[in-house]
């Protein structure tokens, strides 16, 4: 009783303190307009390839060095899964399919692309393409990852995966030095990152200097006993270190039941075939943070330019775990002198009562920025955030959009940001939800011009009156308006964006509605739901107890 009266108090205290600082929120870090002019540029989400019927979920882009833009996703068909892969020629503004795959077996399921296109002409111009996944059956469970490259003018496929390794990957990431190429490289290098299980878990590195055809180096950069998982890659340069290095970020938890815990870091020195230096434990470096993060992204300074410490800057971003709230934060490291030390220094992204997860980070060479985007899952929004490669003040980001998708059903976006290497400029990829319920993957972009999917949330479409009670016990009801005929579909999700219940899923005719769910199968904890009807979408959170 005593532990339910706690619980209660906290939740009361939350929804509280959450309705004061909608009005005045301290907690939250300023976040400065980096224009006013350049969030209504972004303009209406672009279908990448409209299959309504097509089940789309795992997402990656790139660009070329021409400026051709790519996209992968994987797709669902008849209980089979596979990927289909686009290429746009302007811009992004329309895309055309250039090959799809399924595989045979249907206990197959994806957790991870990685997509970069390399060479310098359109003659030589290839994708190296990753992915990671799941297979499971009744017999065996196991990890599974591939590399494969394709060459782009004509589109093809090699026969045989670029790159194996046992024991099997479990996680991978792919980077490469673009058009500024490290020393000893012919044309350009690339970097692979992969976690492996076995008696211990490994981080191993292994690169190219001939821009993927042969690999020069494969050495361990970590072992464990506990459990690696995901990891990131990315290439860092300036002009007074123009050798190239590579650099590494992953996460390693207790086991393979733990969600969070430790964050490293590290970097090949001097060159981007020598050895990694001595892995960094960021949360480490900060008590509040130890063995509470997931989930890390990294990017680093990679142009003719550099920075105030004349070196180069590196960041590390993570999701942070809050006890108190049970929601994330997005915060993590940088690193103004990461080529030559271990200097890092923590900086915070977002850190309001809001849940904020699935970060994504790249460094734009052309104007010397970070840009950073994530998913909001309490506002249903993907924000897009910049800074110079000198991080001053860094709790302090400009803002390039507070909510650049139109789309307002996200479940899991999973945003990507890239640079176009045409126009010079950002560009962001995501999955939202149709009204069918199946994943769509979306495109959108600075320059893009007011056309595509157009699914603002007007308020004639519908409202909603309110969820009570709240706190709830075995049940939970919800009240709301339609003002035209609408399928109205009402979701639960957990604290990481899972779907854990639908309260109904029907259409409707005008008129008000209550909608009363069962909640005993409920764990106490902190709940999400999202409210759509056509192209309306609001969202909330909710206390279960017990």
């Amino acid at each position: 009783m005593k532990k339910l009266l706690l619980f209660l108090v906290f939740c009361h205290f939350l929804f509280v303190s959450q309705s004061i600082q909608a009005q005045i929120n301290h907690n939250e870090p300023p976040i400065l307009p980096l224009n006013p002019s350049l969030s209504p540029l972004f303009g209406k989400d672009i279908v990448i390839n409209n299959l309504p019927n097509q089940e789309q979920k795992i997402l990656d882009i790139c660009s070329a060095p021409n400026g051709w833009l790519y996209a992968v996703y994987s797709l669902d068909s008849l209980a089979r899964i596979g990927y289909t892969f686009m290429r746009s020629k302007d811009n992004g503004l329309t895309w055309n399919q250039l090959y799809s795959f399924l595989f045979q077996s249907i206990d197959n399921s994806f957790y991870k692309f990685n997509l970069i296109a390399c060479g310098n002409s359109d003659s030589n111009q290839q994708l190296i393409f990753s992915y990671s996944g799941r297979h499971k059956n009744n017999l065996e469970n196991y990890d599974f990852t591939e590399v494969i490259r394709f060459s782009c003018d004509p589109f093809t496929k090699e026969n045989n995966p670029f790159y194996s390794q046992s024991p099997p990957f479990e996680n991978i990431a792919v980077a490469w030095d673009n058009t500024y190429p490290a020393l000893g490289a012919t044309p350009n290098s690339m970097g692979f990152l992969f976690s492996t299980k076995g008696t211990k878990d490994s981080i191993i590195f292994v690169s190219s200097a001939d821009g993927g055809m042969t690999i020069n180096n494969h050495q361990v950069v970590a072992v464990s006993t506990k459990t690696f998982h995901k990891v990131a890659l990315t290439y860092g340069r300036s002009p007074s270190q123009n050798a190239g290095q590579y650099f590494a970020a992953w996460e390693e938890q207790a086991d393979t039941s733990s969600n969070l815990g430790h964050i490293y870091t590290s970097h090949t020195t001097p060159n981007f075939n020598s050895h990694f230096t001595t892995p960094v434990m960021l949360d480490g470096l900060d008590p509040s943070l130890v063995n509470i993060c997931r989930n890390p992204v990294i990017a680093c300074q990679a142009n003719n330019v550099d920075n105030d410490s004349t070196n180069l800057s590196e960041v590390v971003l993570f999701e942070k775990f809050n006890s108190g709230s049970g929601d994330y934060d997005i915060m993590g490291f940088y690193n103004k002198k990461a080529a030559s030390g271990a200097t890092f220094k923590r900086l915070n992204v977002a850190t309001t009562p809001n849940n904020e997860l699935q970060p994504d980070i790249t460094f734009n060479p052309f104007d010397s920025t970070f840009i950073v985007t994530y998913y909001d899952s309490t506002t249903q929004k993907l924000l897009s955030l910049s800074k110079n490669l000198n991080l001053g003040n860094p709790d302090t980001w400009h803002m390039v959009s507070p909510g650049y998708n139109d789309s307002f059903s996200l479940v899991s976006p999973n945003p990507k940001v890239k640079v176009n290497m045409a126009n010079q400029k950002e560009f962001y990829g995501w999955i939202a939800n149709r009204t069918n319920g199946h994943g769509v993957a979306l495109l959108d972009a600075p320059y893009i011009p007011n056309a595509g999917l157009d699914e603002h949330s007007p308020a004639d479409v519908a409202r909603l009156i309110g969820v009570y009670p709240n706190p709830c016990n075995t049940t939970v009801t919800v009240s709301f308006e339609i003002k035209k005929s609408e399928r109205v579909v009402i979701t639960l999700c957990n604290l990481v964006g899972q779907p854990v219940g639908t309260l109904t899923d029907q259409t409707r005719q005008p008129g008000l509605y209550k909608v009363k769910y069962d909640l005993s199968g409920f764990q106490t904890g902190i709940y999400f739901y999202t409210l759509t009807a056509g192209t309306f979408s609001t969202s909330g959170k909710m206390c279960v107890i017990r």
